[in-house]
């Protein structure tokens, strides 16, 4: 059995819409700067410029 409060996983649940939605703000981008980078930037280069963002 997993050691953790109910209060805690229903806290958890109810941010899960705002991890979804930023996880997938994050990957769109990623994929903007490697798209536009023309293929060519490794996960180095596309964290550099999310960082920039």
């Amino acid at each position: 059995m997993l050691d953790f409060s109910t209060s805690a996983y229903y806290d958890w649940l109810k941010n899960k819409e705002k991890r979804d939605n930023k996880q997938e703000q994050y990957e769109t981008a990623i994929t903007e700067i490697f798209t536009n980078s023309g293929n060519t930037y490794g996960p180095d280069r596309c964290l550099l410029n999310l960082c920039v963002i």
